[in-house]
Parts: C-alpha cells; sequence; structure tokens
C-alpha cells in the first residue's frame, strides 16, 4: 500500500462525505461579453476543522476553516474560485497547500470560507 493509499484510507475512516465544485472557464459568451463558466462536481471524502488562534494571520481570517482531502480523490489540484460543500455548508477554496511524501503528493490542505 502506497502513503497516498494510506492517507486515502485514514481520511476515509476521519472524514466526511463531501461535494467538491470545480469552476473552470468556457468559451467566451458574445451576449455577456465575457467567459462562461463550467461547474463539475466531485464526491470527496473530506475532514475539516477550525483554524488555531495562532494560525489566524496573512490571508486566513476568523472563521475560515482547514480542510483535508486524500489527493487520490481529485484527478486536479484544487484552485482558488473552487467550492465544497460539506455537511449542507457551502465552503468557497481561498488557497491550496499539498502535502507529500517521497515526491508523491498525499493531501490537499485548503483553506475555505464560508
Amino acid at each position: 500500500m502506497t502513503i497516498a493509499e494510506r492517507v486515502d484510507a485514514l481520511i476515509g475512516a476521519a472524514g466526511m462525505a463531501a461535494t467538491y465544485t470545480r469552476n473552470v472557464d468556457g468559451s467566451y459568451d458574445t451576449t455577456n461579453l465575457k467567459p462562461g463558466r463550467t461547474a463539475t462536481s466531485y464526491t470527496v471524502t473530506a475532514s475539516i476543522k477550525d483554524y488555531k488562534p495562532n494560525e489566524i494571520s496573512g490571508g486566513i481570517v476568523a472563521g475560515d476553516r482547514k480542510c483535508h482531502i486524500a489527493a487520490q480523490q481529485l484527478s486536479f489540484t484544487p484552485a482558488r474560485g473552487d467550492s465544497i460543500t460539506i455537511q449542507g455548508k457551502l465552503y468557497r477554496v481561498e488557497n491550496c497547500n499539498t502535502l507529500g511524501a517521497k515526491g508523491e503528493t498525499t493531501t490537499y490542505v485548503l483553506q475555505v470560507r464560508g
């Protein structure tokens, strides 16, 4: 079992069902004079928790939360502007960091706001 598979199993055991929505620009809409947006949803298992008071600085503000998703659950790296719905609450992705070992990305750590 790889490290990424172990992380996926751990988050799967401790996390909860969530819907990750990827928003991408589509073709240019000549009526609205801006790119069209396409949203694609993915079912994932995620964990979510509050930031500790000493972590709130820079771009992290009070009320932001930290969300972990196993990298094996998505075929892309999450990006600012995407969203995730956990326990019926919608959060906007503000930032994404990756964790890994031995050159392998194992976890996406999202800063979410909502």
